[in-house]
């Protein structure tokens, strides 16, 4: 329970010092491992970007905030295990209208070595015709991939399977309709080899149908979540 140092001395008698918290002369900027006044440090961190913890091997698991307003987020009542997942967006439309496969750069990440990932894709479509299907391989570090596995939904072949990175996807049924945005989505896991991998996953996106369009759309994302 606190108590308030408005009539106690820094020193003896007191020695309210150990009760204070400190950064040891540390800048906000260069960030600080939390100290008491006594000099014992906490696993607390601070630094001017957001607040960790700082684990017994020297590494800082910290919290920062991208928000535009206020917002309040929960945590549910009983145990468990946060994966924080890294994501990455589309963040403008990408259309191709030939049968050559085009890098999609904003949807690319980077693995660990020996590690199993759990990833989803979530991709939002179009046609410029209802006979002409989207296109694409999803790429990886094949050499330091020890297996990989993917199921594709939205295709109109349920259940897809797909055990290797670079493998073009089937061609699907017809687009619901011209211009129309439909959704793909793509579930799967991963594990690495004990090296770094030597490339990103990555996507490529081209068209059925030669002269014929297809287009991601904005928004389009892929998720990956560490499982160990």
């Amino acid at each position: 329970m606190a108590t308030s140092l408005a009539t106690k001395s820094v020193g003896p008698p007191d020695n309210s010092f150990t009760w204070y918290l400190q950064t040891g002369g540390v800048a906000l900027a260069t960030g600080f491992q939390v100290a008491l006044g006594d000099g014992s440090e906490t696993f607390l961190w601070l630094d001017n970007a957001g607040i960790g913890v700082r684990s017994a091997g020297g590494f800082v698991a910290k919290v920062q905030s991208s928000a535009t307003k206020t917002r309040t987020l929960n945590f549910g009542d009983g145990d468990g295990k946060l994966r924080p997942e890294m994501v990455a967006t589309l963040s403008a439309d990408l259309a191709n209208s030939t049968t050559t496969a085009a890098a999609v750069t904003d949807l690319a990440l980077s693995l660990e070595a020996n590690a199993v990932y759990e990833f989803e894709l979530l991709l939002i479509v179009k046609s410029a015709a209802t006979s002409t299907s989207p296109r694409w391989t999803l790429n990886g570090p094949t050499a330091q991939t020890s297996y990989v596995s993917y199921e594709i939904l939205g295709l109109g072949a349920s259940n897809a399977q797909y055990t290797a990175w670079g493998t073009a996807v089937a061609n699907a049924v017809n687009a619901p309709g011209v211009d129309t945005p439909y959704r793909i989505r793509v579930t799967g896991v991963c594990k690495t080899t004990g090296t770094l991998p030597a490339s990103t996953v990555n996507l490529n996106f081209f068209s059925e149908v030669g002269a014929s369009a297809v287009t991601l759309l904005a928004g389009s994302e892929m998720r990956f979540r560490k499982l160990n």
